[in-house]
């Protein structure tokens, strides 16, 4: 069993909340809103992940994972360029280990530089300053997903008080969407035939192209084409990338 599928619950859901393993990535998307709504007074999410943590610590978070969000497009398009959340404060908390990070905790992190503290006071403007982001961790811990929490409508010391009382179960809820949403977004958006799976699975023991075609008994060229085929199906730069993006979510 993949640790992406240990929160699934023995009746098909996940735990105590409703994501179930066969619903359709907007049906997951509804119910998330559903529940963090009526529970929490959420009133929009971000999701994303990465097959790589290193990555998204040199790579901006927009570019450098695959990411769905019902946020204000206000509030996207303001950091629609190359640093989009790259000095995002709740970015930073969660990619250097951190499970959670508060929003409203944002100002007074003591590593914060000057650019994160400008974005944060923009934020504020925007009615983004209250809410909660979690990291969650797969692939042994190289790959992390993320989801962010807004509460644009609750104060800080309100969101504060329900997180005292709710913390817990609120990162269950996050895990356990984070459980079924994570293999249907990939499903959905990285499909491998059988030969270019069996083409990167030999790159991943070290396998040159030249002795992935002799062990296929195919032409070296048809090996660099079938590796271009999965490059672009991995959304890859290079083959190291679509080797790494593979394993890591479950693929090969």
């Amino acid at each position: 069993m993949r640790d992406d599928e240990r929160d699934v619950g023995r009746n098909g859901s996940s735990g105590a909340f409703p994501f179930l393993p066969e619903d359709s990535e907007a049906i997951l998307w509804r119910k998330l809103h559903d529940v963090a709504g009526q529970r929490y007074g959420i009133t929009s999410c971000l999701y994303c992940f990465s097959h790589s943590r290193h990555c998204l610590s040199h790579i901006d978070v927009l570019r450098g994972s695959v990411l769905i969000h019902s946020h204000p497009e206000e509030y996207i398009s303001s950091f629609a360029d190359d640093s989009f959340f790259r000095d995002d404060i709740v970015c930073s908390r969660l990619i250097g280990g951190e499970g959670y990070s508060l929003w409203s905790e944002s100002p007074s992190w003591p590593k914060a530089t000057e650019a994160q503290r400008r974005k944060e006071e923009i934020y504020r403007r925007m009615s983004m300053s209250v809410g909660v982001s979690f990291a969650i961790p797969f692939f042994d811990g190289k790959g992390l997903a993320g989801l962010g929490l807004a509460a644009s409508k609750t104060s800080v010391e309100e969101f504060n008080t329900l997180w005292r009382e709710k913390s817990a179960e609120m990162q269950a809820m996050a895990a356990a969407f984070d459980a079924v949403m994570r293999p249907r977004m990939i499903a959905n958006r990285f499909q491998l035939t059988p030969r270019e799976r069996e083409v990167l699975q030999l790159f991943a023991g070290g396998m040159s192209a030249k002795e992935v075609g002799h062990e296929l008994a195919i032409k070296t060229k048809t090996v660099f084409n079938t590796m271009e085929r999965s490059r672009k199906a991995m959304r890859a730069a290079n083959t190291m990338e679509a080797v790494s993006k593979a394993m890591a979510f479950g693929l090969l």
